[in-house]
Protein backbone atom coordinates (compact mmCIF):
# COMPACT_ATOMS: atom_id res chain seq x y z
CA UNK A 1 0.00 0.00 0.00
CA UNK A 2 2.70 2.41 0.75
CA UNK A 3 4.11 1.61 -2.37
CA UNK A 4 1.27 2.57 -4.03
CA UNK A 5 0.52 5.76 -2.61
CA UNK A 6 4.45 7.07 -3.00
CA UNK A 7 4.32 5.63 -6.99
CA UNK A 8 0.92 7.87 -7.48
CA UNK A 9 2.12 10.68 -5.45
CA UNK A 10 5.33 10.82 -7.53
CA UNK A 11 3.12 10.47 -10.65
CA UNK A 12 0.66 13.53 -9.52
CA UNK A 13 3.40 16.03 -8.16
CA UNK A 14 4.98 15.69 -12.18
CA UNK A 15 1.53 15.88 -13.11
CA UNK A 16 0.85 19.60 -11.65
CA UNK A 17 4.57 20.94 -11.80
CA UNK A 18 5.39 19.57 -15.83
CA UNK A 19 6.54 22.61 -17.69
CA UNK A 20 8.34 23.26 -20.90
CA UNK A 21 11.80 24.04 -19.99
CA UNK A 22 12.78 28.17 -19.94
CA UNK A 23 15.78 27.99 -22.51
CA UNK A 24 15.96 31.78 -21.86
CA UNK A 25 19.21 32.82 -20.05
CA UNK A 26 19.00 34.15 -16.51
CA UNK A 27 20.92 37.37 -17.02
CA UNK A 28 20.21 38.42 -13.08
CA UNK A 29 17.44 37.97 -10.63
CA UNK A 30 15.57 40.26 -8.12
CA UNK A 31 12.99 38.83 -5.56
CA UNK A 32 9.57 40.51 -4.48
CA UNK A 33 10.24 43.89 -6.98
CA UNK A 34 7.54 46.50 -6.45
CA UNK A 35 9.11 48.38 -9.70
CA UNK A 36 8.63 46.52 -12.50
CA UNK A 37 4.59 46.12 -12.15
CA UNK A 38 2.50 48.60 -10.46
CA UNK A 39 0.11 46.44 -9.03
CA UNK A 40 2.57 43.17 -8.28
CA UNK A 41 5.16 41.76 -7.05
CA UNK A 42 8.03 40.32 -9.28
CA UNK A 43 10.33 37.67 -8.42
CA UNK A 44 12.79 35.98 -10.71
CA UNK A 45 15.21 36.36 -13.96
CA UNK A 46 15.24 39.81 -15.41
CA UNK A 47 17.23 41.19 -18.56
CA UNK A 48 19.58 44.25 -18.48
CA UNK A 49 16.77 46.35 -19.10
CA UNK A 50 15.09 45.15 -15.62
CA UNK A 51 12.39 43.12 -17.86
CA UNK A 52 11.02 39.88 -16.89
CA UNK A 53 13.20 37.47 -18.85
CA UNK A 54 13.74 33.88 -18.24
CA UNK A 55 11.93 32.01 -15.47
CA UNK A 56 9.87 34.03 -12.90
CA UNK A 57 6.67 34.77 -10.75
CA UNK A 58 4.46 37.66 -10.76
CA UNK A 59 2.48 37.78 -7.77
CA UNK A 60 -0.80 39.91 -7.80
CA UNK A 61 -1.97 38.50 -4.27
CA UNK A 62 -5.14 37.29 -5.13
CA UNK A 63 -3.03 35.62 -7.98
CA UNK A 64 0.26 34.28 -8.98
CA UNK A 65 1.97 33.43 -12.64
CA UNK A 66 5.05 31.38 -13.28
CA UNK A 67 6.72 30.68 -16.17
CA UNK A 68 9.31 31.76 -18.72
CA UNK A 69 8.91 35.14 -19.78
CA UNK A 70 11.02 37.26 -23.05
CA UNK A 71 11.56 40.57 -22.83
CA UNK A 72 9.21 41.69 -20.48
CA UNK A 73 6.19 39.52 -22.29
CA UNK A 74 4.52 35.72 -21.22
CA UNK A 75 6.81 33.13 -23.83
CA UNK A 76 5.85 29.63 -23.14
CA UNK A 77 4.07 27.59 -20.29
CA UNK A 78 2.41 29.31 -17.06
CA UNK A 79 1.00 28.04 -13.71
CA UNK A 80 -1.45 30.20 -12.75
CA UNK A 81 -2.26 30.02 -8.96
CA UNK A 82 -5.23 31.54 -7.81
CA UNK A 83 -5.53 32.12 -3.81
CA UNK A 84 -8.64 29.66 -3.55
CA UNK A 85 -6.58 26.79 -4.51
CA UNK A 86 -7.42 26.27 -8.37
CA UNK A 87 -5.08 26.51 -10.96
CA UNK A 88 -5.02 27.05 -14.69
CA UNK A 89 -2.28 25.70 -17.44
CA UNK A 90 -1.90 28.57 -20.37
CA UNK A 91 0.58 28.82 -23.09
CA UNK A 92 2.13 32.07 -24.33
CA UNK A 93 3.56 33.43 -27.31
CA UNK A 94 4.88 36.75 -26.78
CA UNK A 95 2.39 37.79 -24.23
CA UNK A 96 -0.27 35.87 -26.21
CA UNK A 97 -2.66 33.62 -24.67
CA UNK A 98 -3.07 30.38 -26.25
CA UNK A 99 -4.70 27.39 -24.84
CA UNK A 100 -5.26 27.13 -21.18
CA UNK A 101 -6.26 23.62 -19.45
CA UNK A 102 -7.29 23.47 -15.52
CA UNK A 103 -6.00 21.09 -12.69
CA UNK A 104 -9.49 19.45 -12.41
CA UNK A 105 -9.57 18.99 -16.53
CA UNK A 106 -8.39 15.34 -17.68
CA UNK A 107 -5.24 15.51 -19.86
CA UNK A 108 -3.87 12.57 -22.56
CA UNK A 109 -0.69 10.86 -21.75
CA UNK A 110 -0.56 7.30 -23.39
CA UNK A 111 1.40 6.08 -20.19
CA UNK A 112 -1.90 6.34 -18.63
CA UNK A 113 -3.69 4.16 -20.52
CA UNK A 114 -1.96 0.02 -19.80
CA UNK A 115 -2.59 -2.40 -22.43
CA UNK A 116 -0.61 -3.32 -25.43
CA UNK A 117 -3.91 -2.89 -27.77
CA UNK A 118 -3.49 0.20 -30.10
CA UNK A 119 -7.21 0.31 -29.85
CA UNK A 120 -10.19 -1.12 -28.51
CA UNK A 121 -13.82 -1.13 -28.25
CA UNK A 122 -15.68 0.20 -24.57
CA UNK A 123 -18.95 -1.90 -24.63
CA UNK A 124 -22.57 0.18 -23.53
CA UNK A 125 -25.05 -1.47 -21.48
CA UNK A 126 -28.42 0.09 -23.05
CA UNK A 127 -31.11 0.68 -20.19
CA UNK A 128 -33.97 2.93 -20.50
CA UNK A 129 -33.57 4.81 -23.15
CA UNK A 130 -29.72 5.61 -21.44
CA UNK A 131 -26.15 4.36 -22.25
CA UNK A 132 -23.72 2.91 -19.36
CA UNK A 133 -20.85 1.48 -19.27
CA UNK A 134 -19.56 -0.71 -16.29
CA UNK A 135 -16.08 0.77 -14.23
CA UNK A 136 -14.37 -1.05 -11.61
CA UNK A 137 -12.16 1.39 -9.07
CA UNK A 138 -10.32 -0.27 -6.50
CA UNK A 139 -12.22 -3.77 -6.82
CA UNK A 140 -15.52 -1.99 -6.77
CA UNK A 141 -17.84 -1.90 -9.86
CA UNK A 142 -20.48 0.43 -10.60
CA UNK A 143 -22.31 1.68 -14.09
CA UNK A 144 -21.36 5.24 -15.23
CA UNK A 145 -24.08 6.46 -17.61
CA UNK A 146 -23.00 7.43 -21.28
CA UNK A 147 -23.70 11.57 -21.13
CA UNK A 148 -22.58 13.53 -23.67
CA UNK A 149 -24.21 16.60 -22.50
CA UNK A 150 -22.51 16.58 -19.73
CA UNK A 151 -18.46 18.38 -19.49
CA UNK A 152 -16.88 16.34 -16.54
CA UNK A 153 -16.43 13.02 -14.76
CA UNK A 154 -19.38 12.63 -11.31
CA UNK A 155 -19.51 9.85 -9.02
CA UNK A 156 -21.56 9.50 -6.49
CA UNK A 157 -20.60 10.68 -2.73
CA UNK A 158 -22.01 6.85 -1.67
CA UNK A 159 -19.64 5.10 -3.91
CA UNK A 160 -16.66 7.31 -3.39
CA UNK A 161 -17.07 6.73 0.24
CA UNK A 162 -15.91 3.23 -0.52
CA UNK A 163 -13.01 3.95 -1.76
CA UNK A 164 -9.39 3.77 0.10
CA UNK A 165 -7.69 7.10 0.91
CA UNK A 166 -4.76 6.38 -0.90
CA UNK A 167 -6.45 5.93 -4.21
CA UNK A 168 -6.94 9.63 -4.64
CA UNK A 169 -5.88 13.04 -4.48
CA UNK A 170 -8.38 16.12 -3.64
CA UNK A 171 -7.84 18.81 -6.33
CA UNK A 172 -10.22 21.36 -5.76
CA UNK A 173 -13.91 22.08 -3.57
CA UNK A 174 -15.83 24.40 -5.46
CA UNK A 175 -18.33 26.67 -3.25
CA UNK A 176 -21.37 26.57 -5.67
CA UNK A 177 -22.92 29.98 -6.81
CA UNK A 178 -20.24 32.01 -5.75
CA UNK A 179 -17.35 30.11 -7.10
CA UNK A 180 -15.17 32.17 -9.86
CA UNK A 181 -13.58 29.22 -11.69
CA UNK A 182 -16.30 26.27 -12.13
CA UNK A 183 -20.25 26.11 -11.07
CA UNK A 184 -22.41 23.04 -11.13
CA UNK A 185 -25.94 23.84 -12.10
CA UNK A 186 -28.31 20.93 -10.72
CA UNK A 187 -32.06 20.07 -11.43
CA UNK A 188 -33.79 22.47 -9.27
CA UNK A 189 -31.78 25.54 -10.57
CA UNK A 190 -29.35 25.64 -7.53
CA UNK A 191 -25.55 25.43 -7.74
CA UNK A 192 -24.03 22.20 -5.80
CA UNK A 193 -20.77 22.57 -4.23
CA UNK A 194 -18.18 19.33 -5.85
CA UNK A 195 -15.05 18.37 -4.78
CA UNK A 196 -12.63 17.48 -7.71
CA UNK A 197 -10.22 14.34 -6.97
CA UNK A 198 -7.76 12.66 -9.18
CA UNK A 199 -8.55 8.87 -9.31
CA UNK A 200 -5.34 6.83 -8.77
CA UNK A 201 -6.63 3.89 -11.51
CA UNK A 202 -9.93 2.78 -12.93
CA UNK A 203 -10.61 -0.53 -15.25
CA UNK A 204 -12.85 -0.13 -18.07
CA UNK A 205 -13.00 -4.17 -19.49
CA UNK A 206 -9.42 -5.00 -19.36
CA UNK A 207 -8.25 -1.74 -20.14
CA UNK A 208 -6.26 0.31 -16.73
CA UNK A 209 -6.64 3.53 -17.43
CA UNK A 210 -4.77 6.00 -14.51
CA UNK A 211 -5.52 9.43 -13.52
CA UNK A 212 -8.80 10.10 -13.84
CA UNK A 213 -10.28 13.07 -12.70
CA UNK A 214 -13.62 12.66 -11.19
CA UNK A 215 -16.18 15.06 -9.41
CA UNK A 216 -17.95 14.23 -6.16
CA UNK A 217 -21.08 16.28 -5.18
CA UNK A 218 -21.03 16.94 -1.16
CA UNK A 219 -24.40 14.90 -1.28
CA UNK A 220 -25.38 12.02 -3.28
CA UNK A 221 -24.85 12.99 -6.60
CA UNK A 222 -24.81 11.00 -9.66
CA UNK A 223 -21.89 8.26 -12.23
CA UNK A 224 -21.75 10.49 -15.07
CA UNK A 225 -19.14 9.83 -17.99
CA UNK A 226 -18.50 13.38 -19.64
CA UNK A 227 -17.20 14.57 -22.73
CA UNK A 228 -13.80 15.38 -20.83
CA UNK A 229 -13.34 11.88 -20.12
CA UNK A 230 -12.57 10.84 -23.87
CA UNK A 231 -9.50 13.66 -23.31
CA UNK A 232 -7.70 10.64 -21.15
CA UNK A 233 -7.41 8.68 -25.24
CA UNK A 234 -5.34 10.09 -28.25
CA UNK A 235 -8.86 9.61 -30.25
CA UNK A 236 -12.64 8.32 -29.94
CA UNK A 237 -15.31 7.89 -32.89
CA UNK A 238 -19.18 8.32 -32.38
CA UNK A 239 -20.99 4.95 -30.97
CA UNK A 240 -21.88 2.13 -32.78
CA UNK A 241 -24.01 -0.62 -32.78
CA UNK A 242 -23.28 -0.59 -28.78
CA UNK A 243 -20.07 0.28 -28.39
CA UNK A 244 -17.37 3.01 -28.20
CA UNK A 245 -14.46 2.67 -30.39
CA UNK A 246 -11.17 4.31 -28.55
CA UNK A 247 -7.51 4.81 -29.62
CA UNK A 248 -4.74 4.24 -26.73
Amino acid sequence: MKKTLLIFSLTFSVLLTAQEPCDIPCEKKVKKSKEIFNNAKYTGCVNLFNQPHGFGTIDFGKETRSGCWKDGQEHGEFTITYKDGFIKYCSYVEGVKGDCRTLIDNIYDVNDIKTEKNSFDIGLISNQGHDFIPLTISGKKDVWMYDTGASGNTMTREFFNKLPKYTYKKLYTSKGEKDKHIRFKIADGSYAKVEFYLIDKITIQDIEVHNVVFGVHKKRGANLLGNDFWNKFSKKFPPSEGKIKVVK
